[in-house]
């Protein structure tokens, strides 16, 4: 039973080549719509990819070297069109200031990374802007927070 299993398989697979490794700039769509375009360089995401939602509308942008995200500007959507986050990259981790967004495009978190890890202080808001939250981190370690009452458009920081 082994050897006719084994046989077979090498009969189904004899014909069949290993594909190519993908080169050059790409579109990658889904029901001919288009869901990102970028380029491949040795088979891996390089250079500035684009994303899209169904509708078209751009919902992140990024840039690659052998497939990880890497120095540069990260910006992605929500499927409203919205902004979600904006931040940058450097080494291929999560480097500088950093912002993310509600779906109905408020502020919901600001602050920094280090190498990849949260430092000093970090704001949260909640989507109805009636309160925030000031969080403080060491080595992406929460040391401390306070939490401030908001006038309706007001902002304590």
């Amino acid at each position: 039973m082994i050897r006719v299993l084994i046989l077979l398989v090498g009969i189904l697979t004899a014909g069949c080549q290993m594909p190519a490794l993908f080169e050059g700039q790409t579109q990658i769509k889904q029901y001919g719509r288009v869901l990102a375009e970028g380029q491949y360089d040795s088979g891996a995401r390089a250079g500035v990819w684009t994303y899209y939602d169904a509708a078209g509308n751009v919902r992140g942008q990024g840039t690659y070297k052998n497939g990880v995200m890497q120095d540069g500007l990260e910006i992605t959507f929500y499927s409203n069109g919205q902004k979600k986050t904006e931040g940058n990259w450097t080494n291929g981790v999560k480097d500088g200031y950093w912002i993310s967004y509600f779906r109905n495009g408020v502020k919901k978190e600001e602050g920094r990374y280090l190498e990849g890890k949260k430092t000093g202080v970090w704001r949260e808001y909640d989507p109805s802007s009636f309160y925030a939250i000031q969080k403080v981190f060491e080595n992406d370690k929460q040391v401390g927070w306070r939490k401030f009452e908001l006038a309706r458009q007001g902002n304590p920081f």
